[in-house]
Order: structure tokens, then C-alpha cells, then sequence
């Protein structure tokens, strides 16, 4: 996958290193989730797909306790060169 959205041109600006610093972080999560039962539903009440402030108010308060997030939003900070170490308002 990440070879064939380089071929079509995507450039990270955190480069190969932000790759696959997200890449190990992705990696590492999904070895410790215990079910894939309970990772499914999670990332669809989650900043995947959607913007969590369009998102109903009590569905909002779901995501804010959702580990999903703070995983995408980690991954993203790391291919985008924006990551940091500080907690975030999840």
C-alpha cells in the first residue's frame, strides 16, 4: 500500500523515517489489542472516517475516551512531520 501511494505521487513531509515510525505504531497497537472483535467497532466511532465535532454530542463523548484517535492522529502527526510529544485534548 505505501509503495503504491508513492508511485502515484504522495510526498510525506515527515519522509521514509515518519513512515515507518507511523508504521511501527500502527503495528505495535494492533499487537496489543486482544480481539478483533473489539478493534472493528471502535474505529468507527473514532476521527477515522469523520470529524468528531460533527459528530452527535454523546457520540462525541464516546470518542473522547476511544484509544483509536490518539492512534490516527499519532500516525498522522508522523507522515505529516507535525507529531509531538504532548498530550492531546482526547
Amino acid at each position: 500500500m505505501i509503495a503504491f501511494v508513492l508511485v502515484l505521487g504522495f510526498r510525506p513531509d515527515g519522509g521514509y523515517v515518519g513512515i515507518v515510525a507511523a508504521m511501527a505504531i500502527i503495528l505495535l497497537f494492533f499487537f496489543m489489542m486482544t480481539s478483533t472483535l473489539l478493534l472493528f467497532p471502535l474505529q468507527f466511532i473514532s476521527n477515522v472516517f469523520v470529524d468528531p465535532q460533527t459528530l452527535p454530542s454523546w457520540l462525541q463523548g464516546v470518542v473522547d475516551i476511544n484509544p483509536i484517535p490518539a492512534l490516527v492522529t499519532a500516525a498522522r502527526g508522523l507522515i505529516y512531520d507535525t507529531a509531538t510529544f504532548e498530550q492531546s485534548d482526547w
